[in-house]
Order: C-alpha cells, then structure tokens, then sequence
C-alpha cells in the first residue's frame, strides 16, 4: 500500500516543482541578430539556439 502511495505521490511532487520553476522564469523577446529565434532567458548574453552573442 505505501508503494501504490509512492508511485502517485513522488512524481507528482517533482512535476509540481517543475512547473513553478518554470513559470517563474522571464523570457525576453529579443531575437538572435545570428538565427532570428526568440524566445531567450531574460538575462542571456548568448543565444541558446546557436551560441551567438545577443
């Protein structure tokens, strides 16, 4: 009965988590002059798709 409990209870935790770590972060709208994708973390330098400076 405690790991039917587990199964359910663990991951629902780490989902739960997860997801306000996510919803709390800024996302900026500044494109990459590079690849012209958005969509980068708020105080990036680098853009996460290709690597250039932002």
């Amino acid at each position: 009965m405690i790991m039917g409990y587990d199964i359910i209870a663990v991951p629902t935790g780490i989902v739960t988590v997860e997801y306000a770590n996510v919803r709390g972060k800024k996302i900026s709208t500044q494109a990459c002059p590079e690849c012209s994708k958005d969509g980068h973390d708020f105080e990036a330098e680098y853009c996460k798709f290709c690597g250039s400076k932002l």
